[in-house]
């Protein structure tokens, strides 16, 4: 089944025009080269969206951006915006139809491995928490983590907590975190 694309969706948006920018939250965010995991988890309002764009849209290293919503919790739908944010355009999407569903994680997850092998990328999935019911895309979130390429950075933003697969990261000082209170305003 083909699934419609949304290309809103795997596309940096603008920071809004009152967006003021956080020198704070920017050394932190440098801090993150040489990571493989950040978390970013705050309530709505803290500006995790817009920190991390105007962040995207500054950045040196390539990067990738999806969006994610509630039509993401079908793993059609979560394949096809994620393996063009990755991969590039629809032409780079499998021909569907004669695999088992089973398989499509599997495949989609050595697409990305190899897509983003070599290349330092950045890869944000924003509003993580809208597909946090769809135990496939959690299944394939846990297994990228794992096998992310060495030197690219995996960024998941969310509302709520996400803490699968990332204890034996921070031991090994893989890993960082974005918290409320990193991104609250503070006098400065």
């Amino acid at each position: 089944m083909l699934i419609p694309l949304i290309r809103t969706k795997i596309t940096v948006p603008a920071p809004p025009s009152s967006y003021l920018p956080r020198p704070r939250l920017d050394a932190l965010a440098d801090a993150w080269r040489g990571k493989r995991l950040v978390l970013v988890a705050a309530g709505a309002g803290f500006g995790k969206t817009s920190f991390l764009a105007a962040r995207a849209r500054d950045s040196k290293e390539a990067v990738s951006w999806f969006t994610l919503d509630e039509i993401d919790t079908d793993f059609d739908s979560f394949e096809t915006h994620l393996r063009t944010a990755v991969c590039g355009g629809e032409a780079n999407r499998p021909a569907g139809g004669n695999v088992e569903s089973g398989d499509a994680p599997r495949r989609l997850l050595a697409d990305i491995v190899h897509s983003l092998r070599g290349t330092g990328r950045i890869l944000i999935l924003d509003d993580v928490h809208l597909v946090s019911g769809s135990v496939e895309v959690l299944d394939f979130l846990h297994a990228l983590i794992r096998y992310l390429p060495d030197g690219c950075t995996l960024v998941l933003s969310s509302r709520e907590h996400l803490d699968r697969s990332v204890t034996r990261l921070r031991t090994g000082g893989l890993a960082a975190s974005l918290e409320s209170a990193d991104l609250a305003f503070t006098a400065e």
